[in-house]
């Protein structure tokens, strides 16, 4: 549209939307023919097709013999009023409608004066039982903050002073007296100058989460209290139990020393008399009598590895290796396996209880090589993905099956005959107590016939 150029009426009205059009003819035509003024506001198209909204205002001009000889009039565009009005309105209605409570409160000019509500939705005057008059006439008088509960308050209190967002369980009264928690995230709202005017408080009704919290730490309460008197009258139960266990397998070794004492002596001194087959009872009598004795060590030491104290202090477990190769190879000359000790092996723990599992590691990797006619031990260390040190004993000897894994360190568990390889069943039992007590693990993999490899960690420092 060139610049001074003037539509016509018809052209004016054109630019309305076809459904309008007939209210603005109506209007004008009544101002033109009655002189009676007019005002509306209507959407219209623009020359470039834009849709604005207009307030439009016209009105007759008159001769001097009253006669209408023209309309003149103007409008106003209105659009982003009209869009600020709707934004609004779409505020309103999203922050009246949902479930959490939205509160918006105004900061007085004054510096220590509070501020003062001046908007709540529909979901404070629900949860709170206060209404939306009550709080904008009294803000402070009709909220009350439990006693119990002011550290919320004061976090908030302090937020607002530094003009920070904050989140907080607030706790306060309804007019009924009833206790209400909310969880509250308050944020300062500033305007176009950066100058803070406003807070707006958004929160959520979380008294029965509170309430479930509560009874959850009474229940856990409880029930640690309970573990705890459990635990300690399992203690004592065990205590009890070890001792009376630790008395009877000491009573035991004067019958089994008597037995095997006059077993030997009936021998010796009535040989002449005695049958071969008497003879070959005797001998059993001793074998059963020695595999008895070697039971009840076993156990003894089970319970004392229980009862007894610990040390702590750099071991040597190379050496202690080297120390138990040389026993097996004067106790059993016959075998002769090659042992390969990594030198530099140093852990923490107690010397003599480490001397023992390494004894019984190695003494049952001897027991199990004894039928290969290449034999081969190894004692050394790995360091695991996580960065640990893992030590092992490994051997080629008669291996076991990994879907028995979970017995081998049971009291009494046996993978073999008892013809085939002697023992207790305890040795393995008494390697993982000592592990246990030193806070490392011990684990196995094996395959039958092919040798079997123990793992195990001990606590560091």
């Amino acid at each position: 549209m060139p610049p001074g150029y003037t539509p016509t009426l018809q052209e004016g009205i054109g630019y309305f939307l076809p459904e309008h059009r007939a209210e603005v003819i109506r209007l004008v035509e009544a101002c033109a023919e009655h002189g009676t003024p007019y005002e509306f506001t209507l959407p219209k198209l623009t020359a470039k097709g834009r849709k604005i909204w207009v307030r439009s205002m016209g009105e007759a001009v008159r001769d001097t013999a009253g006669k209408i000889v023209r309309l003149q009039g103007a409008f106003q565009d209105i659009t982003q009023q009209r869009f600020d009005q709707a934004h609004l309105r779409l505020l309103e209605n999203a922050v009246s409608r949902p479930n959490d409570i939205v509160v918006i409160l105004e900061v007085d000019e004054m510096a220590d004066a509070a501020p003062r509500v001046v908007f709540v939705n529909d979901a404070f005057e629900r949860h709170t039982g206060y209404s939306r008059e009550e709080l904008l006439q009294n803000t402070a008088a009709i909220v009350g903050v439990l006693p119990v509960h002011r550290t919320g308050l004061e976090q908030i209190r302090a937020a607002m002073r530094a003009w920070k967002a904050v989140r907080a369980d607030l706790a306060i009264h309804t007019p009924l007296g009833i206790e209400l928690w909310l969880e509250l995230d308050i944020a300062p709202i500033a305007d176009e100058a950066g100058k803070f005017t406003h807070w707006v408080a958004a929160g959520r009704n979380i008294t029965e989460r509170r309430h479930q919290q509560q009874e959850i730490l009474s229940l856990n309460g409880e029930l640690e209290h309970r573990r705890l008197e459990r635990t300690a009258q399992l203690e004592v139960a065990n205590r009890e139990l070890e001792s009376f266990a630790y008395s009877v397998l000491h009573d035991l070794r004067s019958p089994l020393n008597t037995i095997d004492a006059f077993s030997q002596l009936l021998l010796r001194m009535d040989a002449e008399n005695i049958s071969d087959k008497g003879k070959h009872y005797l001998d059993r009598i001793g074998v059963g009598v020695k595999h008895m004795s070697e039971l009840i060590e076993g156990l003894l030491t089970l319970c004392h590895l229980s009862r007894g104290q610990i040390s702590s202090e750099a071991v040597d477990l190379s050496a202690l290796a080297l120390h138990v190769e040389a026993t097996c190879r004067r106790r059993d000359p016959g075998h002769n396996p090659q042992v390969r000790i990594q030198s530099g092996l140093m852990a923490q723990g107690d010397t003599h209880l480490l001397a023992a599992m390494l004894q019984n590691l190695m003494d049952n990797a001897w027991k199990f090589t004894s039928r290969q006619a290449l034999a081969q031990m190894d004692v050394g260390r790995e360091v695991a993905p996580d960065g640990n040190t893992v030590f092992f004993v490994k051997d080629n000897g008669a291996g076991f099956d990994m879907a028995f894994a979970g017995k081998l360190f049971g009291p009494f568990e046996r993978l073999h005959a008892p013809g085939d390889f002697p023992g207790t069943g305890i040795g393995l039992a008494i390697v993982w107590r000592i592990i246990e007590r030193h806070g490392g693990r011990i684990w196995a993999h094996g395959s039958v016939g092919k040798g079997a490899t123990f793992y195990f960690t001990l606590r560091s420092g």
